[in-house]
């Protein structure tokens, strides 16, 4: 699979990082049953740079969710339907986001799994192109530690191949394993 991506950078130091720290399947294993839940680009003032951070859902999607669990649960779901509440229906150990949702947590860094992370506001595209097109732009944030200005870049048509790799968390977000390859696809729904 080969997908393009963003470039992560500081004005005012080495810093770099890309996107690709939200690919990857993304699982909480809690008594034996696994969810696929959802990651978004954070900014850690814990690890002082841009990383992978749990994406919880809204609780009323969670509700609609929940109330659709029991018609929905192992059903194929397109998941690229614009209803987030029936994809997390859906799946196969739903009683695992139930459990993380009922801990009422603030969601936490998928790098050292603390708590003092805030969603990455990238910029905004004029509709028909891509944010992966845009040139080096300031992010409007300062990089911790260093206090530059963090800027993004896409990859402007370039595309990287990764391969598969699946990462696993407990339900307070702690990271528990990494499988790389064929052995670490995740084969449920």
């Amino acid at each position: 699979m080969s997908i393009p991506f963003l470039t992560f950078t500081c004005d005012a130091c080495e810093y770099s990082e890309s996107s690709f720290v939200t690919f990857g399947q993304f699982l909480w294993n809690h008594d034996g049953l696994l969810f696929r839940f959802d990651r978004q680009l954070g900014l850690c003032q814990t690890c002082r740079e841009i990383v992978a951070m749990e994406a919880l859902p809204d609780p009323d999607v969670f509700e609609r969710a929940r109330e659709m669990h029991p018609g929905l649960s192992g059903q194929f779901v397109n998941p690229l339907t614009q209803e987030h509440a029936k994809c997390l229906a859906s799946q196969e150990g739903f009683a695992v986001l139930e459990r993380v949702m009922e801990l009422n947590r603030p969601p936490v860094c998928l790098s050292c799994g603390g708590d003092d992370v805030q969603p990455l506001e990238l910029p905004k595209v004029p509709e028909g192109e891509k944010l992966t097109d845009i040139g080096r732009t300031n992010l409007g944030v300062k990089h911790p530690g260093c206090g530059g200005n963090l800027m993004v870049a896409g990859s402007e048509g370039l595309r990287l191949g990764l391969n598969p790799v699946t990462y696993y968390y407990d339900i307070c977000g702690k990271h528990l394993a990494t499988l790389r390859g064929r052995e670490g696809l995740f084969r449920g729904t």
